[in-house]
Formats: structure tokens, sequence, C-alpha cells
């Protein structure tokens, strides 16, 4: 799903480790900062639309949310806490 132009493809940590079987990629775990650099430097907008993004701060997720209700089964998924499962 797409939120200021990026398309945050990883909602909760069970897709992530589900889609991250068979196939390795970087997983983006998007802040307010890299959402805006993402919008204002193509070479990150590009990186981060060719690989796995998640929700990592609490105000981009809450924003999504009240601007699309199908955000609501988006997590927060901070990449110091998801290390600790691979």
């Amino acid at each position: 799903m797409k939120f200021c132009n990026i398309d945050f493809n990883i909602p909760d940590r069970e897709t992530l480790f589900l889609r991250n079987e068979n196939e390795t990629k970087c997983i983006v775990t998007a802040n307010a900062q890299l959402i805006h650099f993402g919008n204002t430097i193509e070479r990150y907008f590009n990186f981060m639309n060719s690989n796995d993004v998640c929700f990592d701060g609490t105000i981009p997720l809450k924003v999504a949310r009240m601007k699309n209700k199908k955000f609501k089964k988006f997590e927060k998924l901070s990449g110091s806490e998801i290390i600790y499962d691979f």
C-alpha cells in the first residue's frame, strides 16, 4: 500500500518473515526522515520501492492510518526490535 509515494509492503512481523523465506532483499524500516528522503532523493525512492518497507515511526504510522483505514492492520516494526528475530 502506498503512503507518501512509498510502497509499504510489510504490514507485520509475520508477513516479513514469510515473505523473505526464499529470497534475500533489504528491509527498510522507514521513519519520517526516510520517508522524506524517499520523496526528495530519487536514489532513495528507487531503493525503497524495490525492497521490503515497513513502518518504523509512530507518527508516520498514525498519519497513514488517519488517511487510509486499510493501514489499521499495519504495525510499527523497528529495526532494533526485529534484528533479534533473525
